[in-house]
């Protein structure tokens, strides 16, 4: 009986230094199992305690799916862009009547839908600097942007930026590739 209750003791003791270390500082502090100086008598019950579970690193909020506005004006962007592009002058931010007339399609998207903002990215090859290429993509997106806002697209819902050689789409060493790479996108949100 004596062992008994000395192995009982031992058992609330470890029940309370868990239970401080789940409500004390918050701070989870490993107890070291050490052995009963008595061993347990064969009858008595088995008892495990644990120490209390300690909250996994909370897990990032996946994004939020965009809305059906931002879908639908994202697939009738892409329809236009995947037959035309926006073509400039080599080397420039000139737009060419290409370029112009692709917009032309483009702006009724913008304009359909007032509740949404746009982001034109303006990418390039990799040909020449970086510095030099991140400028010709601003420069492009920007004026994208001043032709839209021409075309009666509210320029406060309209941001330009340029991510020169940064974002490719395919492979910089062809030249397929880089003809690719040298595009104007949109990335399209819910104007909050």
């Amino acid at each position: 009986m004596k062992k008994l209750l000395i192995l009982l003791m031992w058992l609330l003791g470890l029940a309370v230094i868990a239970w401080f270390c789940g409500h004390g500082s918050g701070t989870p502090v490993a107890v070291p199992a050490v052995a009963p100086a008595v061993a347990p008598v064969a009858t008595a019950p088995a008892v495990t305690i644990a120490a209390p579970a300690v909250p996994a690193a909370a897990a990032p909020e996946p994004a939020p799916k965009p809305s059906a506005a931002v879908v639908a004006a994202g697939m009738k962007i892409d329809a236009v862009l995947k037959t035309k592009i926006i073509e400039f002058r080599s080397g420039s931010a000139t737009l060419t009547g290409v370029g112009r007339a692709t917009l032309a399609e483009i702006s009724p998207v913008l304009k359909d839908n007032p509740t949404l903002k746009f982001e034109v990215q303006g990418h390039t090859d990799s040909s020449g600097n970086e510095a030099g290429n991140r400028a010709l993509s601003q420069a492009r997106a920007s004026a994208v942007k001043r032709v839209l806002s021409g075309q009666g697209v509210a320029a406060d819902r309209i941001t330009a930026k340029g991510y020169g050689s940064t974002q490719p789409v395919a492979d910089n060493n062809i030249a397929e590739g880089r003809a690719r790479n040298r595009r104007i996108a949109f990335s399209a949100e819910e104007n909050k």
